[in-house]
């Protein structure tokens, strides 16, 4: 009898042993989970989206008809400076148009022309810059450029170059002084550039046959930069040691992966599939990261705020990889797609103060992040990792872009003809005119292959409607794209 109720007793024991441990799971996975969320909430708190807001490139004017285009430390350093200033400026709210002609005589004195990677309204850098002002008369005012002149303290230029309008801001605040920057600058080992309208005369040629234009104001350069190449690494080598690819599921998945199912491609690409396909992260043989997440449609189309799908889109960013150093928001894109809202949010960085594209056929931007109705669904990630260098000898004495001009001409003419609907029978001579005209951009950039372990110095230019990547050591053309005019829903 005795035996009996000892039995009855342990079982009943290890059944309220059960019972507890249950408990302590279930509000152990509780608190874990509350953990997560707080945690994932405090990474959103503290993303910073103004460390991502930098302009494409650096024009800068020492007066006298000379300028550059700087790719250097001191970039960072001016940028810094000026930023603080445009959000100063913008809080006091007062803008005014001004004359195009005002805008080229402020552009030849001193001055830095900070050229944006996109058109953007006045409203998207006021979220960028945390500047809670509103006004509506000017908030959706679409912008390229800003302009800072050393000797006017108290105004800041905006303008869109592509569209010829000006604006300038004004303020009883004064500018940082910016003197020194443009002579440190000048006294370096720059690329001479001059204006393009007064090297080639196109505006006033095409003036005197009745045409009328929009002054070219950019800035042509006369020498080849010396750029070597670069090795680079992927960030991921399915390859390579499995904790690396394995790394990365437990980021898409946490550690758990129970209902995870791993799919090997004929060309070694790994692929992890959640459940039925609800979340998917793909590891490229060429190095690429790629997370999607399934997407239940709904009757209404939905979009999040610009700032905040910039802060789930460097939360993505941080979670897959972190944010690189010298990352910077390059495009954003707001379009109905059939009866949704797509909004695209795409993401550069720089390489020796160069910035980096990538032969890819979803973006030539290192990083995309999509939303779908105000919905995460994917981001793709393309970035390589400095090695070290590839010496200028093993790929030859750079083009300067006159040459790369003239190899390209009639190439750069038959697409012109297309991008602006110009009749067979205009005359070759007025169609270079224009064509010169157009060209906007000329910088110097690194360019990523697909089937090359480093980074080759490449020419990017704009001609209308066409953005050019030519391999500055040969002159040909590696990409051409149709550019992009308008942003589309903000």
């Amino acid at each position: 009898m005795n035996r009996e109720v000892l039995k009855t007793m342990t079982l009943f024991s290890l059944f309220t042993l059960c019972i507890i441990l249950t408990v302590q799971l279930m509000l152990g996975l509780s608190a874990n989970g509350e953990a997560k969320d707080a945690q994932a909430d405090a990474t959103i708190e503290v993303m910073d989206i103004s460390s991502i807001f930098s302009p494409q490139s650096y024009v800068v004017s020492f007066g006298g008809g000379s300028y550059t285009r700087n790719y250097s430390a001191v970039n960072g350093q001016i940028w810094a400076k000026a930023s603080e200033d445009l959000k100063t400026y913008l809080e006091e709210q007062a803008i005014v148009q001004v004359e195009e002609d005002d805008w080229i005589a402020a552009s030849a004195e001193k001055s830095i022309r900070f050229q944006m990677p996109f058109q953007m309204t006045i409203n998207m850098m006021k979220s960028l810059l945390y500047v809670d002002v509103d006004q509506p008369s000017v908030d959706q005012l679409s912008i390229d450029t800003l302009m800072i002149v050393s000797n006017d303290r108290n105004r800041l230029y905006l303008g869109s170059e592509r569209a010829g309008l000006y604006y300038v801001l004004t303020s009883s605040a004064e500018i940082a002084n910016y003197e020194p920057f443009i002579d440190a600058i000048d006294q370096s080992n720059v690329v001479e550039h001059h204006q393009m309208d007064a090297l080639f005369g196109s505006a006033r040629q095409l003036e005197s046959v009745g045409q009328e234009v929009v002054v070219n104001n950019d800035i042509y350069p006369r020498t080849a930069p010396i750029l070597d190449g670069i090795y680079v690494l992927p960030e991921v080598d399915v390859f390579g040691d499995e904790m690396g690819p394995k790394s990365f599921a437990n980021k898409a998945f946490g550690r758990s992966v129970d209902f995870v199912k791993r799919m090997n491609d004929i060309d070694g690409s790994i692929l992890y599939m959640y459940g039925y396909g609800e979340r998917a992260l793909v590891l490229g043989a060429n190095g690429t990261i790629e997370y999607r997440e399934q997407i239940m449609t709904t009757d209404q189309a939905d979009k999040i705020s610009f700032d905040s799908g910039l802060i789930q889109s460097m939360t993505q960013i941080e979670r897959f990889g972190g944010i690189p150093t010298t990352l910077y928001l390059s495009d954003y894109q707001a379009s109905k797609e059939g009866e949704s809202i797509k909004q695209v949010y795409d993401f550069s960085y720089r390489m020796e103060y160069v910035p980096v594209y990538f032969e890819d056929a979803l973006s030539l931007n290192a990083i995309r992040v999509e939303f779908v109705d105000g919905k995460f669904q994917r981001i793709r990630r393309n970035i390589r990792r400095y090695r070290e260098k590839l010496p200028l000898s093993s790929i030859g004495e750079p083009l300067t872009f006159n040459e790369v001009l003239g190899a390209n001409a009639n190439a750069f003419l038959a697409q012109y003809r297309l991008d602006k609907n110009i009749d067979a029978t205009v005359d070759n001579k007025v169609v270079e005119q224009e064509l010169l005209n157009d060209m906007k951009h000329i910088q110097s950039a690194y360019y990523k292959q697909e089937n090359l372990g480093f980074l080759i110095p490449v020419w990017v230019v704009d001609i209308a409607d066409t953005r050019y990547y030519i391999k500055m050591h040969t002159g040909d053309t590696l990409k051409k794209v149709t550019r992009r005019i308008e942003n589309g829903l903000e």
